[in-house]
């Protein structure tokens, strides 16, 4: 059994270089990860830049990959504390493993959490769409996100840590009878922050029992009380006092770049997954594509 996974076009082919080392070093410390399985003659589509023996990557109707296959299942969200302990278990032991990972990230997926990045799109969205339809009722909401930022906290002299990038509920996979959590998936994010930024993606997303696509998002203490304690179980004799100490202020950067990033989106009309049966087109471009 295998993974035939179609990736996200942002991604540059060599990303896959990244994630053949990560998943060689993680399953080398005894971290379940899969592996890209590698490509021979035979397997090279007709034109395609590939030499036998690297990771398969080929190009049709955008870039796919081939994996081994892993045996666990994704949730979409995170009902309970003892799953977000299991998840803080294992992103420690994941960081951990990846602690003396010294080589580069060449393909890393640039502005992830750049929070100044996404202030000024918001900011720049409010001037270009002054007639946009709903820019009265958005800029108010705004206003409210930029004063917040104006009091984030400063992560920025932390040191930069090895880590997932995207840890959400979906991206963890537990064993099938509901026993512990198994491996972290979708690594084409790995790369280097502040270790409170990575905590504070992750614990948003495990805290929030009523789903990533709800529409109203909840933060469940309990389920987050549980995350930290079983982060803390893997990582508590290597974690820095400074870290820890990020750890709640950590998620409000996350806060405040994705409500500036779907504000933005708002007045500029570019949606990810925008899905219109739910929520209705209101703007120009909106109206332009629904006909």
């Amino acid at each position: 059994r295998f993974v035939l996974q179609r990736v996200n076009p942002i991604f540059a082919p060599g990303v896959n270089a990244d994630i053949a080392a990560v998943t060689a070093h993680l399953r080398a410390r005894g971290i379940v990860a899969p592996r890209l399985l590698p490509a021979t003659p035979a397997a090279l589509v007709p034109g395609a830049a590939l030499p036998a023996g690297a990771p398969l990557w080929v190009e049709h109707d955008g870039p796919w990959r081939l994996m081994t296959w892993l045996p666990g299942v994704s949730l979409e969200r995170f009902a309970a504390p003892p799953q977000a302990n299991a998840a803080g278990q294992l992103l420690g032991r994941f960081h951990r493993a990846l602690a003396d990972y010294t080589a580069p990230f060449p393909h890393a997926r640039p502005f992830v959490h750049d929070t100044p990045r996404h202030l000024a799109n918001l900011r720049a969205a409010l001037e270009q769409h002054r007639e946009h339809p709903d820019h009265a009722a958005v800029a108010p909401l705004a206003a409210d996100i930029l004063a917040l930022a104006a009091d984030l906290p400063d992560l920025t002299g932390l040191p930069p840590r090895v880590v997932h990038g995207d840890p959400k509920a979906n991206n963890i996979l537990f064993e099938p009878d509901g026993g512990p959590a198994l491996a972290l998936i979708d690594l084409d994010t790995v790369g280097r922050m502040p270790l409170p930024l990575e905590l504070g993606d992750a614990f948003r997303s495990w805290s929030n029992p009523a789903g990533e696509d709800a529409a109203a998002a909840q933060f469940a203490v309990p389920v987050f009380r549980g995350a930290v304690r079983g982060y803390a179980r893997a990582v508590r004799d290597w974690i820095t006092p400074a870290e820890v100490a990020g750890i709640v202020p950590g998620t409000l950067p996350i806060y405040v770049e994705l409500a500036a990033r779907f504000c933005a989106d708002a007045l500029n009309e570019s949606y990810f997954g925008w899905d219109p049966a739910r929520f209705p087109p209101s703007g120009p471009r909106c109206h332009r594509l629904r006909q």
